[in-house]
């Protein structure tokens, strides 16, 4: 069965489905899907031993993947009262700090996504070089902190890559393909964002990079949609082993 790593709910962050309606909706679409609520930072709901282990426990009550979603840069350290009782850590990209300035990556995403018509550049102040550095050593703090399983909906903002030298941006795309590959984590094929795209993706799995598959639903008709994942999958051509496979289980 195809997994969904994916979907958030209402029940505990910014989804429009309850987490009983993402679970029926994955066995009406036939999907194994996983919920990662955003928790700690970007989520006063979830940030507290008690709320972790009362998300945790009304995720075990379903038949989903229970896993959560945390920002890149997350400086709060996983607890072993509850890290435990999760099956993934997604940690996305949504801000790069550089130097004074933030780089919002959200913006770009949800552009990407259709979410907002305009697509507002960085500040002209950022240098593209510093923020070309930052990416890979925002991901190394964090995998080193955390037991992170999938990187979630990883984009470069093009107002940025498009000031730097094409060497500088494959340096860095380099960079975090080892470091995915080094830790162990999964590179998200992102259906609701639609990134990366199928070059990025080639280019990753030539050094040696794995995937997983996400919505990244938070609508009702993004939950389980995973008509982006699956296009780039299936034009990628690479086999079974190299998608993440939910524990105790071997890709199909």
């Amino acid at each position: 069965m195809l997994v969904d790593w994916h979907n958030h709910t209402s029940d505990f962050s910014d989804g429009r489905l309850s987490l009983r309606e993402v679970a029926e909706r994955g066995q009406q679409l036939g999907l194994r899907l996983g919920v990662a609520d955003h928790v700690l930072r970007d989520n006063p709901g979830l940030r507290r031993t008690g709320q972790f282990v009362a998300y945790a426990e009304a995720l075990a009550r379903y038949p989903v993947l229970p896993g959560m979603e945390i920002s890149l840069g997350e400086e709060t350290n996983p607890d072993d009262r509850w890290i435990g009782r999760f099956t993934h850590v997604v940690a996305s990209m949504h801000t790069v700090p550089v130097g004074e300035y933030v780089v919002n990556a959200v913006h770009y995403l949800n552009y990407r996504a259709g979410v907002l018509p305009t697509l507002q550049p960085p500040a002209a102040e950022v240098d593209p070089a510093a923020y070309l550095d930052a990416v890979p050593a925002l991901l190394e703090q964090t995998f080193r902190r955390w037991p992170v399983t999938i990187l979630g909906h990883f984009a470069l903002v093009p107002g940025l890559t498009e000031r730097a030298r094409a060497a500088q941006v494959a340096a860095c795309l380099d960079a975090v393909t080892e470091l995915t590959v080094r830790h162990g984590v999964a590179i998200e094929i992102n259906s609701k964002s639609k990134v990366p795209d199928l070059d990025t993706v080639l280019r990753m799995a030539a050094r040696g990079a794995t995937f997983s598959l996400g919505s990244d639903g938070h609508l009702p008709e993004q939950v389980g949609d995973l008509t982006y994942s699956r296009r780039i999958w299936s034009e990628s051509g690479l086999p079974p082993k190299r998608l993440l496979a939910p524990p105790g289980a071997s890709p199909d």
